[in-house]
């Protein structure tokens, strides 16, 4: 833990698998590892969450666009869930291009999930930047996190 998550170096994790293999419940427990150690102020973002704020409308705390795009910018350890999940579009990516760029030119620790390596990540229209910077290991270190879907298999059934 201490090679990765290093808040001198900046040092993030993107972890990819599959679905259901625990990848969020992860990102929670060192969330709370670095709450409980290193008392860092930090911000956990589901990115199916986003779209909303982005258009517009205020989040789940009340909080505007422009609010969280600073946060997500700026707050110490950034924790970003399910990266390229669910509904997108070109607007959502630029913003979170935006967001991924400017972390990492100020070398701001990250952390995040998604259901794809980064290989296929870059190949997804919109993430093709993003992917880039998360690929580079002077900034991220990657981890494959695959085990059997805890869930067991819901989405199979449904």
């Amino acid at each position: 833990m201490e090679s990765i998550g290093n808040k001198q170096s900046g040092k993030g994790l993107y972890i990819y698998g599959g679905v259901g293999t625990g990848k969020s419940t992860l990102l929670g427990l060192i969330g709370l590892h670095f709450a409980m150690h290193y008392q860092a102020r930090q911000m956990y973002v589901p990115v199916a969450h986003l779209m909303p704020i982005f258009l517009g409308k205020q989040g789940e705390y009340g909080m505007s666009r422009n609010l969280t795009e600073s946060m997500m910018m700026n707050v110490p350890i950034l924790f970003l869930d399910d990266l390229a999940s669910g509904v997108s579009n070109e607007y959502l990516t630029s913003k979170l291009t935006e967001i991924v760029e400017c972390r990492y030119a100020n070398n701001r620790l990250t952390f995040v999930t998604s259901n794809y390596a980064l290989s296929t990540l870059a190949m997804i229209a919109g993430y093709e930047r993003i992917a880039s910077r998360l690929h580079d290991s002077a900034w991220m270190r990657s981890l494959e996190y695959n085990s059997p879907d805890r869930r067991g298999g819901i989405l199979e059934t449904c």
